[in-house]
Parts: structure tokens; C-alpha cells; sequence
């Protein structure tokens, strides 16, 4: 199991006090950090694709922005059950999570640097229903299509950008499984907590089995969202406990 840390900052006896309104601000608070996190990470791939950053710059702020949006989610998942654990407090406990992001993410850069087919497209498989090269060129002229950066200067090359885009935004999705071990992490050792599967009727192998559990954070396997079942990041299941609070970010 890959928790973000071993131990909580500050141990208490008792919960903090909980409010279900506060609760529900404090989700509110994560969807816009989440999507002013997928806007600055699509501006770091603009950066890249115009030359302004190389592929190594490029890794270095998105990592700064994720673990930014980690601290931030952490406390924010944190402060819906009552919690008072900051942003700078969150990144101290996130060492761990932002070590394995960091090597994903070297993994991405190094990909990008050789010519990984999935991020680099000659024009005609960017627009493979287009027509020719010439009907495609006219195209962009007439600016009825974007037009793409070549990878360097007089290559025939270009950057796939909504590839990389769509990988950045998994990247973003395991904020919430942050938030969701900060929520987790304000509740008592003997507290009951319960998996809840979504709606989607086509569940991993994963989750199903979870369901049928009872557990306590100490023996909680994964949380929605935090890459440890085997829908990954994008599960949207949610977390039930004792006293009818959700845990669902």
C-alpha cells in the first residue's frame, strides 16, 4: 500500500469536531483547485511546445504545481472533517507520495526526450481524416485548423499536445486521493469506515471486494483516487463512516 506518509502530524484522542456545510464548501474548494491546477499544467505543455521550456524545465514546474495542489488537497480534504492541518504542514507528510510522483514523472520527461511515438506526430497522423499533407497545410493556413510546434526547428515532427495534456491529467486526478487520505486521516483508530462502490455497473476486481468490508484507517487499504486499485486514479467510489459523514472527493 502506498500511503503518502507514515504518521500524522499532530495525533489526537479525540476527532475534531465535524459540520457537514463546511464539509460540502470544502469540496467545492477542490474542484477549483483542480481545475486551476489542469489550467496551469496545459499552460507548463504550451511552454513546452513553443520552445519557451525544455522538456526537463517543463517536468520541473509540473512538479512544483502538483506538489503545490497535493499540500493544498491534503489540508483541504483534512479541514472537511474538521482538521486544521496547513498547506506547508501537508507537504512535510507528503514527502513520500511527491518521491513517487517525481519518478513518474521522470519517466514521462525521458519519454518525451526520445521520441516516444505517443507525443510525437508528423502532421498527417495529427490529422488523419484531413486529406493529404497539401490539403492539410491549406488548412492551417486558412485557419481552420491549429497549427502544431515541430519538435525543433525544421523537423517534420510535431508535439502531440493533447496527449501529453490527457497524461498531465491523471497527474491531477490523484489529488483526490490526497484529499481523501486527508479526510481519513482526521478520524479516530477505532472508527468505521465503509467503501462504497459508484454507480458504473462495470467495476474493476478491485473495489467490489473493499465493499463488503469493515474497516478502520488502520487497515484501509487504498482510498478513492489514489492510484491502489486497479481502476486507478479515476475511481470514483467514496468512503462511508459510523456517523453517516462522506468522504468523497
Amino acid at each position: 500500500m502506498l500511503r503518502p506518509y507514515q504518521n500524522y502530524l499532530r495525533p489526537f484522542q479525540s476527532p475534531p469536531k465535524r459540520d457537514k456545510k463546511k464539509a460540502i464548501l470544502w469540496l467545492s474548494a477542490f474542484g477549483v483547485l483542480f481545475a486551476a491546477t489542469e489550467d496551469l499544467l496545459q499552460s507548463h505543455t504550451t511552454m513546452l511546445i513553443n520552445g519557451s521550456l525544455t522538456p526537463n524545465q517543463w517536468g520541473a514546474s509540473v512538479l512544483a504545481t502538483l506538489g503545490h495542489s497535493h499540500a493544498v488537497a491534503y489540508s483541504q480534504g483534512a479541514q472537511s472533517l474538521g482538521g486544521d492541518v496547513t498547506p506547508a504542514e501537508a507537504q512535510i507528510l507528503l514527502a513520500g507520495t511527491m518521491a513517487i510522483q517525481a519518478q513518474f514523472l521522470s519517466e514521462f520527461i525521458e519519454e518525451l526526450e526520445n521520441g516516444d511515438p505517443r507525443y510525437r506526430k508528423t502532421i498527417d497522423e495529427l490529422y488523419p481524416d484531413i486529406g493529404t499533407n497539401e490539403e492539410i497545410e491549406a488548412r492551417i493556413k486558412a485557419g481552420e485548423l491549429a497549427e502544431p510546434t515541430p519538435v525543433e526547428p525544421g523537423s517534420n515532427e510535431y508535439w502531440n499536445e493533447k496527449a501529453i495534456n490527457q497524461r498531465l491529467d491523471l497527474y491531477n486526478e490523484r489529488t483526490r486521493g490526497t484529499a481523501n487520505w486527508g479526510a481519513v486521516d482526521m478520524l479516530l483508530p477505532t472508527e468505521e469506515i465503509y467503501w462504497r462502490l459508484d454507480n458504473n455497473e462495470n467495476h474493476c476486481d478491485t473495489c467490489p471486494p473493499r465493499s463488503k468490508q469493515v474497516y478502520v484507517k488502520g487497515t484501509l487499504p487504498a482510498v478513492p483516487g489514489d492510484g491502489n486499485s486497479e481502476c486507478g486514479v479515476r475511481c470514483r467510489c467514496w468512503l462511508e463512516l459510523q456517523d453517516g459523514s462522506i468522504i468523497q472527493f
